[in-house]
């Protein structure tokens, strides 16, 4: 075993006779290491080791098989010393790799894009030799260097990148994070709404959003809230634009507000009721207020009225009328009841003729007249008579001096109309005579 042992030393030997060959003639290999230059090999030098080194190793060879056989009896203590021997080894190999892989980690270039970003390497090279350098890439990068991403392609990719001037290559590592691209909200509300003048017009968007963002929703344009009174002057189509941000991306609709013309029915003024006699004029004033400006015409029914609503009423007309009055503006009408009162109108107490009297009175004596005037009041009122003129009541007592044509006037009053009647009085004194 021990042999063994020396055989291997000399073969550590002879290898690093062979390494000291190959390097750069009479130069520091740390320092064009850091030069970047190559190391080679001496030709004349390395023939030269190459032969003595060919040389022990074959008499090495030889000799080892000997060696072996005769310490094949204590296998079992070669065993537990191998054993114990190769251990340490191991765990320096381990130590080795994992510090190169340390180096590694540190070593990584690290490229930070977004999902539909177009990930591209431009390494640069330079060579002390000015050997032409060209660059070859790993998946998921093409011959160029780059990559398109698109949506999800989000995670973390390593690639590695290795340089080539045709003689040697040197591979560093990329890794290439693609990050998840935001992803705009969503928007759901109706293209088209649609309302009458004088309505509240209502908005109602629906927004949802992927990556649980919290969600603002703006209004501009014609609106600026969700929610709007129009007037009635509001008549047309208008634009409002509804927008949905997250914070990072937002997305927006236009909706088109079509507000229908309401006709604004005309508005009648008040209308009394109204008092007339027979044979008065009835005149009534309508008017109306349009506030769409529309022409209104009138009309009137119950009465007739024309459409100015007159009516010269006559005798036999008396009555009650409900009257509507309409206002039309061609689409819309307004009414209004009132009623027209015709009255009929008062005629006059009639009072009979009453022939002329004739009183004959003869002297020393004294006589009574009554007048008896027959009335007549077809409207049934309460009249009242009265006298003037020679008589001032229904009766007089006349004497015999008061001879001669006296008129008396009887005047017969209903309350509102009065009626006259003249009556001719003749006080006859009888002639006197003698007889011689």
């Amino acid at each position: 075993m021990k042999k063994i042992g020396v055989y291997i030393l000399v073969l550590v030997v002879i290898s690093m006779l062979l390494f000291n060959g190959c390097t750069a003639k009479d130069t520091d290999i740390e320092q064009e290491r850091a030069e970047g230059e190559e190391l080679v090999c001496l030709p004349g030098d390395t023939e030269e080791k190459g032969d003595l080194a060919g040389k022990v190793t074959e008499e090495i060879k030889n000799e080892i098989p000997d060696v072996l056989d005769e310490e094949e009896p204590v296998e079992e203590e070669e065993t537990e010393e191998e054993v114990v021997e190769e251990e340490p080894t191991e765990e320096k190999e381990l130590e080795s790799e994992t510090t190169e892989d340390s180096q590694d980690v540190q070593d990584v270039i690290v490229k930070t894009y977004t999902e539909g970003d177009l990930v591209k390497l431009t390494p640069k090279a330079t060579d002390k030799d000015d050997d032409e350098v060209t660059f070859s890439f790993t998946d998921p990068l093409n011959e160029g260097g780059e990559w398109q991403t698109n949506v999800g392609d989000a995670g973390t990719y390593f690639v590695t990148v290795t340089a080539d001037d045709g003689k040697a290559t040197v591979s560093k590592k990329v890794k290439v994070v693609v990050i998840p691209k935001n992803k705009a909200p969503t928007l759901t509300i109706e293209a088209i709404v649609a309302v009458n003048e004088g309505d509240t017009v209502k908005l109602s968007p629906v927004t949802s959003d992927v990556d649980g963002d919290d969600v603002t929703v703006t209004f501009s344009g014609w609106m600026t809230s969700e929610t709007k009174l129009t007037s009635y002057d509001d008549a047309g189509e208008y634009t409002v634009t509804v927008t949905a941000d997250d914070g990072v991306q937002s997305v927006a609709k236009e909706v088109t507000v079509k507000v229908k013309n309401l006709n604004r029915p005309p508005v009648l003024n008040n209308l009394e009721d109204v008092v007339v006699v027979e044979g008065d004029t009835v005149e009534i004033t309508a008017k109306a207020l349009d506030a769409d400006n529309d022409e209104v015409t009138y009309s009137f029914l119950g009465a007739p009225l024309d459409n100015q609503g007159k009516w010269v009423t006559t005798e036999g007309d008396a009555g009650t009328y409900m009257v509507k009055a309409i206002a039309d503006d061609g689409v819309n009408k307004d009414e209004k009841q009132f009623l027209v009162v015709v009255k009929l109108k008062n005629k006059a107490p009639f009072i009979s003729p009453i022939e002329d009297i004739l009183l004959t009175i003869e002297e020393g004596k004294t006589k009574t007249i009554t007048l008896e005037p027959e009335i007549i009041d077809e409207d049934g009122d309460e009249v009242t008579v009265t006298y003037s003129g020679w008589m001032t009541s229904a009766t007089k007592d006349v004497e015999f001096e008061e001879g001669g044509e006296h008129t008396v006037t009887i005047t017969a009053n209903d309350g509102k109309q009065s009626t006259i009647l003249e009556v001719s009085i003749e006080i006859n004194r009888p002639p006197e005579f003698v007889i011689e």
